[in-house]
């Protein structure tokens, strides 16, 4: 059996340790660092002993310099006693701002959007900073540019800077606009109405450099040249897509009228134009003598190109024709209009 007081001294000692309260800490310091920079922590509370994660620092205040974003935690403790606590805190590891630019709805990095429109404002926004100064003099986030543009006029272009600031620096970012203007256009016939199967000249007079030229409601493209010579046998409607750039489509359109009538032999008889023979050989033949004194004569291939002009007066004319490559051609001479195929 052990003596009294052994008993009386263990017992004591249980007492001590079983009552010992919680060291509650609470750690202070910067929560928020830049990227390369360096700061420190404290832990406070009731407890006298330390160890903290990571590094395992046994000290009350500690010095840091996380790579990147780091939660920290500190174990304390009282002398005497078994209880510890733990208290921990995030430190965000933050860097010098990436600026971006919105632009007519596409993202971009110091880059640019080109599009196309008049007389109207063009919106920017920046993000991923705190505040920011353009170079069109806003200091708000968003800003816009006024472009008064009209149709065919050459493209507008410039570049527009925005620098972004937050606690850790600052960046910039530059956005191009280039705005182009839609093509003017106007379609002129030849001749209208005509009679079925008869060539006709459609020719647009336009700021464009691209042209497609379709029948309405349909996906075929006929030609890809401004001008171009059709022979419809019902009235048809010609759309023609015009672009001078790739980003500025255009739309216009002219429709033929086709109307009953004489004979292509007996129209030419009547309005006092031959040209023969047809097929046409090394040469070609324009009798005008009943029509007019002088004319020209114009010779176009099936892409609506000019080939042959000449001068032609009465009858008797003789054009050469050997310079032509075989194939179906149309013609305009005193103002009537045929088609020939050379051989």
């Amino acid at each position: 059996m052990k003596p009294l007081c052994s008993i009386i001294g263990i017992l004591f000692v249980n007492s001590v340790f079983s009552q010992c309260p919680p060291a509650t800490p609470t750690i202070t310091g910067t929560s928020v660092l830049c990227n390369g920079a360096s700061g420190s922590l404290s832990a406070s509370g009731s407890g006298d002993t330390y160890t903290w994660s990571p590094g395992g620092a046994n000290t009350a205040s500690i010095s840091i310099s996380p790579g990147s974003t780091t939660t920290y935690s500190v174990l304390m403790g009282q002398t005497g006693c078994s209880v510890t606590s733990v208290a921990a805190i995030t430190v965000t590891v933050a860097n010098t701002p990436t600026v971006l630019v919105t632009g007519s709805g596409s993202t971009v990095a110091a880059t640019g959007f080109t599009t196309c429109g008049s007389n109207a404002q063009y919106p920017f926004r920046a993000s991923g900073a705190s505040s920011y100064t353009w170079s069109t003099g806003a200091n708000t986030a968003t800003t816009s540019v006024y472009v008064p543009y009209g149709f065919g006029q050459p493209p507008y272009t410039n570049t527009y800077t925005v620098t972004g600031q937050n606690a850790c620096g600052t960046s910039t970012a530059v956005i191009s606009l280039s705005v182009y203007s839609y093509p003017t256009s106007s379609i002129s016939a030849s001749k209208s109405p005509i009679c079925p199967g008869e060539p006709v000249v459609l020719t647009p007079t336009s700021t464009a450099t691209n042209y497609t030229w379709r029948k309405s409601g349909s996906a075929t493209i006929i030609a890809t040249t401004p001008t171009i010579v059709v022979s419809p046998t019902v009235t048809t409607t010609y759309r023609l897509e015009l672009s001078s750039s790739a980003y500025c489509l255009r739309y216009d359109q002219i429709t033929v009228n086709v109307v009953a009538c004489t004979g292509i032999d007996e129209l030419s008889h009547e309005a006092g134009v031959k040209v023969y023979p047809n097929p046409v050989g090394e040469v070609v033949h324009v009798d005008i003598s009943g029509h007019h004194e002088s004319g020209v004569l114009e010779v176009y291939d099936l892409t609506g190109k000019l080939q042959m002009k000449a001068i032609v007066s009465g009858s008797g004319n003789v054009i050469p024709a050997g310079n032509l490559q075989p194939g179906l051609y149309f013609y305009k001479v005193a103002g009537k209009t045929g088609k020939f195929i050379k051989q």
